[in-house]
């Protein structure tokens, strides 16, 4: 008994997680915490899936400078007293309407490859968007005309009509793309780094791009992030992918959510292969047999204990899809499905993503999540290149030419196609779905 004592104990504390900011305790800061509490609560009738994930969340107010009005991380909805004490309901629910999104769509930037504030600014315009076609879904289309004329807008978020019809109702990774080759039209130099676009360029690119003000959710992601361990960022992400399940058990109607909303929880959640189990094997082979000192081992420190940690090497994997005819649609969409699964069931990974059928029709190098030349990603708009017949042979013969050893590739296809004759020196695994016989390999039946 005493020993389940204990382990209860530790789950407590992996679960305790403190506030980012010091609380404003004043009547003031009850008063604003009270008012956002109530537009969270009313967000819910009209909007249940959104509103049952903010309940989850606990309204905390602060007069801390860094954060902007309202923002969040996945426990708690930070308030500056001040600034929110001059905000209508309509204005409260748009902010905990947009934030929220910020946090479903995994919008807080993690790639280095990418300059963060284009980044911000086009996460800013996709979860825009994302609101704006939330309320056609629940208002129809005639919405803006009526609530422009009324002032009746239960979710009041900036003005669209100065956004650029080229931005408009686009995936995050096209918007950025055009951002990006907006911003390096100032240089002569285009091929400049991402992130050595100059501030005053950046200052351009939000003006072009009509986004008045940035919110502040990618700043508290990486302030959550520096003040928790990786243990309990992971249990965070487990927590929080339970809650958007739980989320959809409570409503009955999905019509009105966005779509890319839709394809998260209905495709992204549910893949159906253990990506994490079946990698497992492959990134072993990526810890460095040395020791590192800096940092040292931090569960045994508490111990008195001062014993260097294992490093680990970013995994790279190669996944081929057959984008051939015989491949429908819906397969193609399951596979982006398990894309999705693979590159997000280690942060450190990066991906190589080809699309062929009788010869390479598309390539994409995908780091930390992100398409690194700012592509679409493939569970973002479903897009896969090719139609024509089916050979394996090209996949295998484009990473021998380009002298790139995976640690694993994986190869999603129905099978049905020619071969290479020889097996090559690193680990296959073919996803099939068919029933039929593989030269060499691992084969999973999907």
């Amino acid at each position: 008994m005493e020993i389940n004592d204990k382990k209860s104990d530790n789950e407590k504390r992996i679960f305790q997680i403190k506030p980012l900011f010091q609380k404003d305790s004043t009547p003031e800061g009850d008063f604003e915490a009270v008012r956002v509490s109530q537009a969270k609560v009313s967000l819910y009738l009209d909007l249940p899936f959104f509103g049952w994930l903010l309940s989850q969340l606990e309204v905390f107010p602060t007069l801390d400078s860094r954060v902007k009005g309202l923002t969040l991380d996945s426990r708690y909805i930070y308030i500056n007293t001040n600034q929110m004490s001059i905000k209508n309901r309509s204005q409260i629910r748009g902010d905990l309407l947009h934030q929220i999104l910020h946090l479903i769509m995994k919008h807080a930037n993690t790639s280095k490859l990418r300059n963060e504030k284009i980044f911000q600014i086009s996460s800013e315009i996709n979860t825009l968007f994302m609101i704006d076609e939330t309320k056609k879904k629940l208002y129809g289309e005639i919405y803006g005309d009526l609530y422009d004329k009324n002032n009746e807008d239960k979710f009041k978020i900036q003005n669209l009509k100065i956004i650029p019809e080229i931005l408009q109702n686009l995936t995050l990774d096209a918007i950025y793309k055009i951002l990006k080759e907006y911003g390096l039209s100032f240089y002569e130099d285009k091929s400049i780094n991402d992130n050595d676009i100059e501030e005053d360029v950046i200052k351009e690119i939000q003006d072009y791009a009509g986004i008045e003000d940035i919110c502040g959710f990618n700043e508290t992601k990486k302030l959550f992030e520096q003040n928790n361990s990786e243990e309990i960022l992971d249990l965070e992400k487990q927590r929080f992918r339970g809650l958007l399940k739980n989320a959809m058990t409570q409503v009955r109607d999905k019509n009105n959510l966005p779509l890319d909303i839709r394809k998260i929880i209905d495709e992204l959640l549910e893949p159906k292969l253990p990506w994490d189990l079946i990698l497992e094997r492959f990134i072993q082979k990526t810890i460095i047999s040395d020791w590192s000192w800096v940092p040292p081992n931090k569960r045994l420190i508490g111990r008195g204990l001062y014993i260097p940690s294992t490093e680990r090497k970013s995994i790279n994997i190669v996944v081929a899809v057959d984008t051939s005819g015989s491949i429908n649609k819906d397969e193609l969409t399951q596979f982006a499905t398990e894309c999705y699964s693979i590159i997000s069931s280690k942060m450190k990974m990066k991906m190589i993503l080809i699309d062929c059928d009788m010869k390479i029709q598309n390539i994409r190098i995908i780091e930390e999540g992100n398409s690194i030349d700012g592509s679409n990603l493939p569970w973002e708009d479903r897009s896969f290149f090719g139609g024509g017949g089916t050979s394996f042979v090209p996949v295998f013969d484009w990473l021998e030419d380009q002298d790139i050893t995976p640690e694993v590739l994986i190869y999603f296809t129905d099978g049905m196609g020619q071969y290479p004759m020889d097996e090559p020196n690193y680990p296959v695994i073919w996803v099939v779905t068919e029933d039929t016989k593989v030269p060499f390999g691992d084969m999973i039946i999907y």
